[in-house]
């Protein structure tokens, strides 16, 4: 892992740490092994989390925009219903319902089953990936439980046919089995014939990119919350995180082939036609369209 892409990622995700503690945590991501692990993440977070800041539905608003913009220039008509795959607290959902007027019932979030909140060991109200399913009003939420025969059921009986599917860096988070089962089977019978399935992913085809997305989602998990981790939670987290990294061929021709899809566009991480892999953990998006 090089230097110039170890701080590209460090500053982009804690943009504010200073050159001095900057250089902490860059020493000991660059001699981490798995063993140690869970000891750095641990260190490491009690070096960044002084610089955490709360995070709005901003981020979800700009992307937005860019694929409003994108569909515009390409004169691509906005989709009047939606499923989003992994659409967390739904805001990507909210930003296109409330801007086109869509119906609840053309809005469908995808989720994992919220937690318990007692699992949850301290306040949620500065962790940003507890979500709080605020825009039932908008929307309707369908919470799986990542089982394979039970979620290809209420996906396929709770879901209808719809123009648009989204799926943002979402794909891998989930076995190959589950993404072959259950999301392959619901984008190919969910997504009407010249629709579109929105794809955002990294391109993850060699071992140095690997390792820079597997610290990427380090950092990011460690800052999530604004109070420090726990070794237990650390702990956790190291043994039920599911990774699933795949090239951009690779997730291509999965889709292609199993849900009669054709890739049209692939473009930036910003939604933009233009050099790719230009990030340190080279995002990417992808447009299908149904046959």
């Amino acid at each position: 892992m090089t230097t110039t892409l170890l701080d590209s990622l460090l500053y982009k995700i804690v943009p504010n740490i200073s050159k001095k503690d900057a250089s902490i945590v860059k020493d000991k991501i660059i001699l981490c092994n798995r063993e140690t692990l869970a000891k750095n993440l641990l260190k490491i977070d009690k070096i960044i989390k002084p610089y955490w800041k709360n995070k709005t539905e901003g981020r979800q608003n700009w992307i937005c925009n860019q694929i409003t913009i994108f569909f515009n220039q390409q004169q691509i008509p906005i989709p009047s219903s939606f499923i989003d795959i992994g659409g967390g607290n739904g805001n990507v959902l909210y930003y296109f319902a409330t801007k086109y007027n869509l119906k609840p019932d053309d809005c469908f979030c995808v989720e994992r089953e919220p937690p318990p909140v007692k699992t949850i060991s301290q306040s949620p109200d500065n962790n940003e990936f507890y979500y709080t399913f605020s825009h039932s009003n908008e929307m309707k939420y369908m919470f799986v439980k990542e089982d394979v025969e039970y979620d290809s059921k209420l996906l396929s009986q709770g879901l209808k046919q719809v123009e648009c599917i989204i799926c943002m860096v979402a794909l891998h988070h989930m076995t190959d089995a589950y993404i072959g089962n259950v999301i392959f089977p619901l984008i190919k019978s969910k997504l009407k014939p010249g629709g579109l399935l929105l794809l955002k992913e990294h391109n993850v085809a060699d071992a140095e990119t690997h390792k820079i997305v597997e610290w990427e989602h380090h950092l990011y998990y460690l800052m999530e919350q604004s109070y420090p981790r726990t070794e237990r939670e650390i702990t956790e987290y190291l043994s039920t995180t599911m990774t699933n990294y795949k090239s951009r061929e690779t997730f291509a021709k999965g889709i292609e082939t199993r849900c009669q899809c054709k890739c049209i566009y692939t473009l930036t991480n910003t939604f933009e036609i233009g050099k790719l892999d230009k990030t340190p953990s080279k995002l990417y998006w992808q447009i299908f369209q149904k046959q």
